[in-house]
């Protein structure tokens, strides 16, 4: 009977083990999710992101964006395509949105980007 315990406790050991394993390698441990700017609207100052983790949508606002500042309503925006780090939470409306968006590799998204108003002014002359 002792023997048969023992192989019970080492199976439920290594099956926990196992479990922990794949649900690290799925889900980071301190909540950040990991997805794809799907479009971002900087005149509107929001967009979407698709998350790697289930392909769901999940709306972001520009308030969102971590080190953005409260007085520049248009900065810093994000680029369709840009790979980012998140948290979903649920907003008043009981809506999933994006918290404390970041770059993928945790920097901070710059607040000003010259080279984007050269982009924009270049497209503004022809």
């Amino acid at each position: 009977m002792l023997a048969l315990c023992s192989i019970t406790s080492k199976t439920n050991q290594f099956h926990r083990l196992t479990a922990s394993l794949i649900h690290k390698s799925f889900f980071s441990t301190d909540g950040m999710e990991v997805g794809r700017v799907k479009f971002y609207r900087k005149d509107k100052t929001y967009g979407f992101i698709t998350s790697d983790t289930d392909g769901d949508d999940i709306f972001v606002h520009r308030s969102s964006i971590v080190g953005a500042p409260e007085d520049d309503l248009f900065h810093p925006f994000l680029r369709r395509g840009e790979r980012i780090k998140f948290k979903r939470s649920d907003n008043t409306n009981g809506k999933v949105v994006a918290k404390d968006v970041t770059f993928e590799d945790g920097s901070n998204v710059p607040v000003y980007r010259s080279e984007y108003v050269k982009e924009e002014e270049k497209a503004a002359k022809t």
